[in-house]
């Protein structure tokens, strides 16, 4: 049996996000909208290798740490 099905059914499992993450969890973290996010990346308010970048399989992952400290004013 793998860890996976140890877990009883309606449990809440608490989990820290690596540090680059796909749009649906910093959407959760953040509260962000896909078009804001998108919005955000053209408009170079979040810029590429810092806040985003693309993944070995050419999805668009964000970094965490860097958008918790752009949202606080540290660059």
């Amino acid at each position: 049996m793998g860890a996976a099905e140890k877990i009883e059914r309606g449990s809440v499992v608490q989990l820290k996000p690596g540090r680059w993450v796909l749009e649906n969890i910093v959407s959760q973290i953040f509260g962000f909208t896909r078009d804001q996010l998108q919005k955000y990346r053209q408009s170079g308010l979040m810029l590429s290798g810092v806040h985003f970048r693309k993944n070995p399989a050419g999805r668009i992952v964000y970094n965490v740490e860097a958008i918790n400290n752009w949202q606080e004013g540290i660059m």
